[in-house]
Protein backbone atom coordinates (compact mmCIF):
# COMPACT_ATOMS: atom_id res chain seq x y z
CA UNK A 1 0.00 0.00 0.00
CA UNK A 2 1.30 3.28 -0.89
CA UNK A 3 1.45 6.11 1.93
CA UNK A 4 0.91 9.34 1.80
CA UNK A 5 4.46 11.45 2.44
CA UNK A 6 5.00 15.66 3.54
CA UNK A 7 5.59 17.67 0.34
CA UNK A 8 9.26 18.70 1.44
CA UNK A 9 10.13 14.73 1.36
CA UNK A 10 8.59 14.79 -2.44
CA UNK A 11 10.46 17.96 -3.11
CA UNK A 12 13.83 16.29 -2.18
CA UNK A 13 12.93 13.13 -4.01
CA UNK A 14 12.42 14.95 -7.27
CA UNK A 15 15.79 16.77 -7.04
CA UNK A 16 17.47 13.29 -6.70
CA UNK A 17 16.09 12.23 -10.16
CA UNK A 18 18.85 12.92 -11.60
CA UNK A 19 22.38 10.83 -10.88
CA UNK A 20 24.47 13.07 -8.62
CA UNK A 21 27.56 14.06 -9.58
CA UNK A 22 30.40 11.86 -9.01
CA UNK A 23 33.25 13.20 -6.30
CA UNK A 24 32.31 16.33 -5.69
CA UNK A 25 33.38 19.58 -6.48
CA UNK A 26 36.38 18.99 -4.48
CA UNK A 27 36.91 15.20 -5.62
CA UNK A 28 36.83 16.35 -9.42
CA UNK A 29 38.90 19.68 -8.91
CA UNK A 30 41.97 17.42 -7.25
CA UNK A 31 41.68 14.78 -10.39
CA UNK A 32 41.98 17.61 -12.72
CA UNK A 33 44.81 19.50 -10.92
CA UNK A 34 46.83 16.14 -10.93
CA UNK A 35 46.53 15.73 -14.33
CA UNK A 36 47.41 19.59 -14.79
CA UNK A 37 50.69 18.75 -12.95
CA UNK A 38 51.96 15.96 -14.88
CA UNK A 39 51.20 17.06 -18.44
CA UNK A 40 52.72 20.65 -17.65
CA UNK A 41 55.63 21.11 -19.22
CA UNK A 42 54.91 18.56 -21.92
CA UNK A 43 54.20 18.75 -25.87
CA UNK A 44 50.70 18.08 -25.18
CA UNK A 45 50.30 21.09 -22.84
CA UNK A 46 50.50 23.42 -25.51
CA UNK A 47 47.60 21.33 -27.35
CA UNK A 48 45.35 21.51 -24.23
CA UNK A 49 46.43 25.40 -24.11
CA UNK A 50 45.23 26.28 -27.59
CA UNK A 51 41.71 24.17 -26.57
CA UNK A 52 41.44 25.68 -23.37
CA UNK A 53 43.10 28.68 -23.49
CA UNK A 54 43.41 30.06 -19.40
CA UNK A 55 40.69 27.05 -18.24
CA UNK A 56 43.01 24.73 -15.84
CA UNK A 57 42.25 21.12 -16.01
CA UNK A 58 40.89 21.74 -12.58
CA UNK A 59 38.85 24.20 -13.86
CA UNK A 60 37.07 22.24 -16.90
CA UNK A 61 36.62 19.04 -14.27
CA UNK A 62 33.84 20.31 -12.75
CA UNK A 63 32.30 22.41 -16.17
CA UNK A 64 30.14 19.38 -17.29
CA UNK A 65 28.18 19.47 -13.84
CA UNK A 66 28.07 22.86 -13.72
CA UNK A 67 26.59 22.68 -17.48
CA UNK A 68 23.84 20.54 -15.72
CA UNK A 69 22.58 23.46 -14.02
CA UNK A 70 21.54 24.86 -17.29
CA UNK A 71 18.69 22.10 -17.36
CA UNK A 72 16.97 23.43 -14.27
CA UNK A 73 17.64 27.00 -14.71
CA UNK A 74 18.87 27.90 -18.12
CA UNK A 75 21.23 31.11 -18.39
CA UNK A 76 22.94 29.93 -15.27
CA UNK A 77 26.36 28.53 -16.85
CA UNK A 78 28.70 31.11 -17.49
CA UNK A 79 32.97 30.72 -18.42
CA UNK A 80 34.30 34.44 -18.11
CA UNK A 81 37.55 32.68 -18.48
CA UNK A 82 36.63 31.24 -22.04
CA UNK A 83 33.48 32.81 -24.07
CA UNK A 84 33.81 30.37 -26.95
CA UNK A 85 34.55 27.82 -24.56
CA UNK A 86 31.49 28.55 -23.36
CA UNK A 87 29.23 28.81 -26.37
CA UNK A 88 30.60 25.10 -27.43
CA UNK A 89 29.80 23.42 -24.63
CA UNK A 90 26.16 25.01 -24.69
CA UNK A 91 25.87 24.11 -27.78
CA UNK A 92 27.13 20.38 -26.55
CA UNK A 93 24.21 20.74 -24.77
CA UNK A 94 21.74 22.25 -26.89
CA UNK A 95 22.46 19.04 -29.17
CA UNK A 96 22.12 16.81 -26.30
CA UNK A 97 18.88 18.01 -24.29
CA UNK A 98 17.45 16.43 -21.05
CA UNK A 99 14.92 13.38 -21.55
CA UNK A 100 12.38 11.73 -19.57
CA UNK A 101 12.80 8.72 -21.94
CA UNK A 102 16.23 6.74 -20.92
CA UNK A 103 16.09 4.00 -23.93
CA UNK A 104 19.09 3.58 -25.93
CA UNK A 105 17.17 4.57 -28.95
CA UNK A 106 16.41 7.62 -27.90
CA UNK A 107 17.91 10.50 -30.05
CA UNK A 108 18.92 12.84 -29.12
CA UNK A 109 20.52 11.14 -26.37
CA UNK A 110 20.58 13.18 -22.69
CA UNK A 111 23.63 14.75 -21.90
CA UNK A 112 22.88 13.57 -18.39
CA UNK A 113 23.42 10.00 -19.37
CA UNK A 114 26.99 10.19 -20.11
CA UNK A 115 28.47 10.36 -16.49
CA UNK A 116 27.75 6.95 -15.64
CA UNK A 117 26.80 3.17 -16.59
CA UNK A 118 24.65 0.55 -14.49
CA UNK A 119 26.73 -2.82 -14.70
CA UNK A 120 24.62 -5.22 -12.38
CA UNK A 121 26.87 -5.73 -9.42
CA UNK A 122 26.16 -9.96 -10.57
CA UNK A 123 27.83 -9.09 -14.21
CA UNK A 124 31.42 -10.22 -14.61
CA UNK A 125 32.55 -7.51 -16.60
CA UNK A 126 30.89 -4.45 -18.36
CA UNK A 127 30.74 -6.79 -21.38
CA UNK A 128 28.86 -9.39 -19.80
CA UNK A 129 25.87 -7.48 -19.22
CA UNK A 130 23.47 -6.84 -21.56
CA UNK A 131 21.34 -4.61 -18.73
CA UNK A 132 22.47 -1.49 -17.48
CA UNK A 133 25.26 -0.55 -20.30
CA UNK A 134 24.12 1.89 -23.53
CA UNK A 135 26.16 3.42 -26.07
CA UNK A 136 25.86 6.64 -24.38
CA UNK A 137 26.96 5.63 -21.04
CA UNK A 138 30.37 7.00 -19.32
CA UNK A 139 32.52 4.07 -20.97
CA UNK A 140 31.38 4.95 -24.51
CA UNK A 141 31.61 8.35 -24.14
CA UNK A 142 34.71 8.57 -22.71
CA UNK A 143 35.73 6.32 -25.93
CA UNK A 144 34.32 8.81 -28.15
CA UNK A 145 35.69 11.93 -26.95
CA UNK A 146 38.92 10.38 -26.83
CA UNK A 147 38.55 9.49 -30.70
CA UNK A 148 37.77 13.67 -30.88
CA UNK A 149 40.51 14.58 -29.42
CA UNK A 150 42.98 11.83 -31.37
CA UNK A 151 41.07 12.73 -34.65
CA UNK A 152 39.67 9.74 -34.81
CA UNK A 153 36.18 11.32 -34.70
CA UNK A 154 35.07 14.22 -36.72
CA UNK A 155 34.57 17.39 -34.75
CA UNK A 156 31.60 18.60 -36.38
CA UNK A 157 29.85 15.10 -35.05
CA UNK A 158 26.29 15.01 -34.19
CA UNK A 159 26.99 15.41 -30.33
CA UNK A 160 28.21 18.70 -31.14
CA UNK A 161 31.74 17.38 -29.22
CA UNK A 162 34.21 19.85 -30.25
CA UNK A 163 38.13 18.67 -29.44
CA UNK A 164 38.20 21.35 -26.40
CA UNK A 165 34.84 20.25 -25.67
CA UNK A 166 36.15 16.34 -25.41
CA UNK A 167 39.20 17.62 -23.22
CA UNK A 168 36.69 19.51 -20.61
CA UNK A 169 34.53 15.86 -20.58
CA UNK A 170 37.30 13.66 -20.40
CA UNK A 171 38.76 15.66 -17.30
CA UNK A 172 35.21 15.50 -15.78
CA UNK A 173 34.30 12.06 -16.92
CA UNK A 174 37.69 10.29 -15.82
CA UNK A 175 36.64 11.25 -12.80
CA UNK A 176 32.95 9.75 -12.68
CA UNK A 177 34.25 6.28 -14.34
CA UNK A 178 36.36 6.02 -11.07
CA UNK A 179 33.48 6.79 -8.46
CA UNK A 180 32.45 2.56 -7.70
CA UNK A 181 28.38 4.36 -8.46
CA UNK A 182 28.61 5.01 -11.74
CA UNK A 183 30.12 1.80 -13.09
CA UNK A 184 28.58 -0.65 -10.42
CA UNK A 185 24.52 -0.97 -9.80
CA UNK A 186 22.16 -2.72 -7.64
CA UNK A 187 19.23 -4.16 -8.62
CA UNK A 188 16.78 -5.11 -6.36
CA UNK A 189 13.42 -6.80 -5.87
CA UNK A 190 10.59 -5.61 -3.15
CA UNK A 191 12.18 -7.09 0.09
CA UNK A 192 15.50 -6.06 -0.62
CA UNK A 193 16.93 -8.78 -2.41
CA UNK A 194 19.48 -8.55 -5.38
CA UNK A 195 18.48 -10.01 -8.89
CA UNK A 196 20.33 -9.86 -12.21
CA UNK A 197 18.04 -7.91 -14.26
CA UNK A 198 19.47 -9.99 -17.31
CA UNK A 199 17.21 -12.98 -16.12
CA UNK A 200 14.91 -11.77 -13.48
CA UNK A 201 12.62 -9.73 -14.76
CA UNK A 202 11.35 -8.18 -11.42
CA UNK A 203 14.87 -6.30 -10.73
CA UNK A 204 14.25 -2.86 -10.00
CA UNK A 205 16.78 -0.35 -10.84
CA UNK A 206 18.23 1.97 -7.60
CA UNK A 207 19.77 4.23 -10.15
CA UNK A 208 23.74 3.81 -9.08
CA UNK A 209 22.27 3.77 -5.27
CA UNK A 210 20.14 6.85 -5.27
CA UNK A 211 17.27 5.26 -4.45
CA UNK A 212 18.87 3.68 -1.46
CA UNK A 213 18.77 5.36 1.73
CA UNK A 214 22.29 5.22 3.26
CA UNK A 215 22.63 7.52 6.66
CA UNK A 216 21.48 11.53 6.28
CA UNK A 217 21.61 10.89 2.58
CA UNK A 218 21.55 8.30 0.25
CA UNK A 219 24.25 6.34 -1.03
CA UNK A 220 25.44 7.36 -4.30
CA UNK A 221 25.49 10.87 -2.20
CA UNK A 222 27.91 9.27 0.21
CA UNK A 223 30.54 8.49 -2.18
CA UNK A 224 30.23 11.60 -4.22
CA UNK A 225 30.31 14.08 -1.40
CA UNK A 226 31.09 12.19 2.40
CA UNK A 227 33.56 9.61 1.49
CA UNK A 228 35.48 12.58 -0.36
CA UNK A 229 35.43 15.06 2.29
CA UNK A 230 35.99 12.58 5.12
CA UNK A 231 39.48 11.88 2.61
CA UNK A 232 40.19 15.49 2.49
CA UNK A 233 39.46 15.50 6.33
CA UNK A 234 41.38 12.52 6.93
CA UNK A 235 44.50 14.53 5.36
CA UNK A 236 44.37 17.59 6.84
CA UNK A 237 44.60 15.90 10.31
CA UNK A 238 47.62 13.74 9.18
CA UNK A 239 49.20 16.54 8.09
CA UNK A 240 48.10 18.86 10.88
CA UNK A 241 46.86 21.12 7.98
CA UNK A 242 43.69 23.19 7.65
CA UNK A 243 41.05 23.61 5.12
CA UNK A 244 42.83 26.91 3.77
CA UNK A 245 46.45 24.75 4.36
CA UNK A 246 45.67 22.03 2.23
CA UNK A 247 43.08 22.95 -0.23
CA UNK A 248 42.26 19.99 -2.85
CA UNK A 249 44.79 21.53 -5.26
CA UNK A 250 47.71 21.65 -2.28
CA UNK A 251 46.68 17.90 -1.93
CA UNK A 252 46.66 16.68 -5.79
CA UNK A 253 50.30 18.23 -5.98
CA UNK A 254 51.49 15.60 -3.83
CA UNK A 255 49.41 13.29 -5.41
CA UNK A 256 50.90 14.45 -8.61
CA UNK A 257 54.59 13.67 -6.67
CA UNK A 258 53.63 9.34 -6.24
CA UNK A 259 53.34 7.13 -8.75
CA UNK A 260 49.82 5.34 -7.65
CA UNK A 261 50.03 1.92 -7.97
CA UNK A 262 48.82 -0.31 -10.62
CA UNK A 263 47.42 2.35 -12.26
CA UNK A 264 48.98 2.07 -15.85
CA UNK A 265 46.44 0.50 -18.76
CA UNK A 266 47.51 -2.49 -21.12
CA UNK A 267 49.81 -0.82 -23.90
CA UNK A 268 48.47 -3.19 -26.64
CA UNK A 269 45.01 -1.04 -26.22
CA UNK A 270 44.04 2.03 -27.59
CA UNK A 271 43.61 4.67 -25.32
CA UNK A 272 39.88 4.65 -26.93
CA UNK A 273 39.77 0.93 -25.18
CA UNK A 274 40.96 2.21 -21.92
CA UNK A 275 37.69 2.89 -19.92
CA UNK A 276 36.10 -0.26 -20.48
CA UNK A 277 38.96 -1.84 -18.42
CA UNK A 278 38.82 0.84 -15.70
CA UNK A 279 35.45 0.08 -15.28
CA UNK A 280 36.21 -3.88 -15.10
CA UNK A 281 38.47 -2.89 -12.18
CA UNK A 282 36.09 -0.81 -10.25
CA UNK A 283 33.20 -3.29 -10.26
CA UNK A 284 34.74 -5.08 -7.38
CA UNK A 285 34.39 -1.94 -5.21
CA UNK A 286 31.41 -1.22 -6.05
CA UNK A 287 30.06 -5.00 -5.07
CA UNK A 288 31.87 -4.71 -1.72
CA UNK A 289 30.80 -1.20 -1.43
CA UNK A 290 26.83 -3.41 -1.66
CA UNK A 291 28.10 -6.32 0.35
CA UNK A 292 29.11 -4.13 3.52
CA UNK A 293 25.69 -3.40 3.65
CA UNK A 294 22.20 -5.18 4.64
CA UNK A 295 19.44 -3.48 2.21
CA UNK A 296 15.82 -3.55 4.48
CA UNK A 297 12.53 -3.93 2.56
CA UNK A 298 11.76 -1.12 0.01
CA UNK A 299 9.01 1.75 0.51
CA UNK A 300 6.95 3.34 -2.08
CA UNK A 301 5.56 6.87 -1.94
CA UNK A 302 2.84 8.61 -3.76
CA UNK A 303 4.36 11.71 -5.51
CA UNK A 304 2.59 14.93 -6.82
CA UNK A 305 2.66 13.78 -10.13
CA UNK A 306 1.46 10.14 -8.95
CA UNK A 307 4.46 8.08 -10.15
CA UNK A 308 5.56 6.16 -7.45
CA UNK A 309 8.90 6.93 -5.26
CA UNK A 310 9.99 3.86 -4.46
CA UNK A 311 13.15 4.18 -1.30
CA UNK A 312 15.21 1.21 0.24
CA UNK A 313 17.40 1.67 3.33
CA UNK A 314 20.75 0.13 3.91
CA UNK A 315 22.47 0.03 7.61
CA UNK A 316 26.27 -1.48 7.95
CA UNK A 317 26.69 -5.03 8.59
CA UNK A 318 28.88 -5.93 11.47
CA UNK A 319 32.38 -5.91 10.79
CA UNK A 320 34.70 -7.81 12.84
CA UNK A 321 38.05 -7.63 12.15
CA UNK A 322 37.31 -5.08 9.13
CA UNK A 323 37.37 -1.24 9.40
CA UNK A 324 34.22 0.18 9.30
CA UNK A 325 32.33 1.36 5.97
CA UNK A 326 33.68 5.24 6.47
CA UNK A 327 37.39 4.00 6.65
CA UNK A 328 36.44 1.32 3.56
CA UNK A 329 34.91 4.18 1.90
CA UNK A 330 37.73 7.16 2.42
CA UNK A 331 40.72 5.20 1.52
CA UNK A 332 38.85 3.37 -1.27
CA UNK A 333 38.24 7.26 -2.49
CA UNK A 334 41.95 8.14 -2.01
CA UNK A 335 43.28 5.90 -3.91
CA UNK A 336 40.60 6.08 -7.30
CA UNK A 337 41.13 9.55 -7.21
CA UNK A 338 44.71 9.45 -7.75
CA UNK A 339 44.68 6.89 -10.11
CA UNK A 340 42.12 8.89 -11.98
CA UNK A 341 44.53 12.33 -11.94
CA UNK A 342 47.42 10.23 -13.09
CA UNK A 343 45.15 7.91 -15.92
CA UNK A 344 43.62 11.56 -17.42
CA UNK A 345 46.72 12.68 -17.94
CA UNK A 346 47.73 9.60 -19.69
CA UNK A 347 44.57 9.63 -21.76
CA UNK A 348 45.39 13.23 -23.08
CA UNK A 349 48.98 12.60 -23.61
CA UNK A 350 47.95 9.63 -25.56
CA UNK A 351 45.14 11.21 -27.66
CA UNK A 352 46.63 14.72 -28.49
CA UNK A 353 49.99 12.64 -29.66
CA UNK A 354 48.53 11.17 -32.03
CA UNK A 355 47.91 14.09 -34.05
Amino acid sequence: MSLKIPAFFVLAQALALGPLAAYSESGHRVVGAIADQLISGKPAAETLKKLLGNVSLERASNLPDELRGEDGKPGTFKLPENPELEAQLLAFRAANPPSDDDSETHLPPSHQWFHYTDVPLQAASYAATKKGTSKWDVVHMIAYCSRVLSGAEKPDNELHITPAVAVVLLAHFVGDIHQPMHVGAAFLDAPGNLLDPNIDPAAKQTRGGNDINFGATNLHAYWDFDAVESTLAFQRQKQHKTQDTLRPRDWAMQLAAREPADWKSNPELKPEQWSETWANEILPLAREAHSRLRILPMEEFDSRNDKPVRRWTAIEKPHPGQSNYAVFASKAVELEIHKAGWRLAALLDACVSVK
